[in-house]
């Protein structure tokens, strides 16, 4: 849970492709079609359904928890879409939101490690 800086700006992931999924045991990896654009996941994601609610999964193998990798699908049917529209706030929640897909949340939930990175070009966001 370490936050955003007050000051940053992650506008540049809106227009952006999801071109590649990559799973590992901790770690899931969203990348995207433009200017070595990624984001590598380390906490949890969070669906919107199509009545509105969302549902979280992690990313690692929590006790108790929806695990991603036994929904890799919820993730996967975003490969091929554009960000249409990109949120964030100092918390640390990220949301993407996909046309045809719906809405896409990163979270900053687990206090004790890194909850995500961004890398565009040259730039580097650790959350």
């Amino acid at each position: 849970m370490h936050g955003l800086a007050a000051d940053a700006d992650l506008s540049f992931l809106k227009g952006k492709l999801l071109t590649q999924i990559c799973f590992g045991e901790f770690q899931v990896q969203l990348h995207f079609h433009e200017e070595s654009t990624y984001i590598s996941v380390e906490s949890s994601f969070e669906f919107e359904q199509a009545d509105g609610v969302f549902e979280k999964y992690v990313v690692g193998p929590e006790s108790g928890e929806r695990n991603i990798h036994q929904f890799a699908n919820q993730l996967t049917k975003f490969i091929g879409g554009t960000v249409e529209h990109v949120e964030w706030v100092v918390d640390g929640t990220l949301t993407l939101t996909f046309p045809t897909h719906g809405k896409l949340r990163v979270l900053d939930d687990n206090p004790r490690f890194e909850a995500y990175q961004i890398g565009h070009g040259k730039d580097f966001f650790v959350i």
